[in-house]
């Protein structure tokens, strides 16, 4: 049994809630500033489908969702035999947020910020699990 698309969505999301706040706070200390310069990020602000940023009124705000529906599909032959076969399928995600500071300039260098932070966590471990025991292994190319 595979997660597919859905399953793929809702494992990254578990994962930048368990683990996106503290590698913002490891960040903020080792940058040396403070939360206004980059915000904590509390997990019900990370969300698995699109939502209407406004109506949220609190930024950051994360939305993990598909990237269209197509797959990748490939299969290899890793016994000899025809009892055994193995196949890989290729979900796009996407992860987006909205950050906003007090002026350009600070909503630019929040935004760097984030996607530092977003990106340390995404690619540590690289390996997602959902409940049932099933896993994905994060592909950035």
């Amino acid at each position: 049994m595979m997660l597919g698309h859905e399953g793929v969505v809702r494992a990254l999301t578990v994962r930048l809630r368990e683990r996106l706040s503290a590698q913002v706070g490891a960040l903020r200390a080792e940058l040396g500033v403070d939360v206004r310069a980059l915000p904590d990020v509390p997990a019900e602000q990370i969300h698995p489908t699109e939502v209407d940023v406004v109506s949220k009124g609190r930024f950051p705000v994360f939305m993990v969702t598909q990237d269209g529906t197509g797959i990748q599909q490939s299969t290899r032959q890793v016994e000899a035999g025809p009892d055994h076969d193995e196949y890989e399928f290729r979900y796009r995600c996407r992860i987006t947020f909205y950050a906003t500071g007090d002026s350009p300039e600070s909503t630019e260098a929040q935004r760097k910020r984030l996607l530092l932070a977003l990106r340390q966590t995404v690619l540590t471990d690289r390996i997602l699990y959902n409940e049932g025991g099933q896993s994905a292994v994060v592909d950035h190319g």
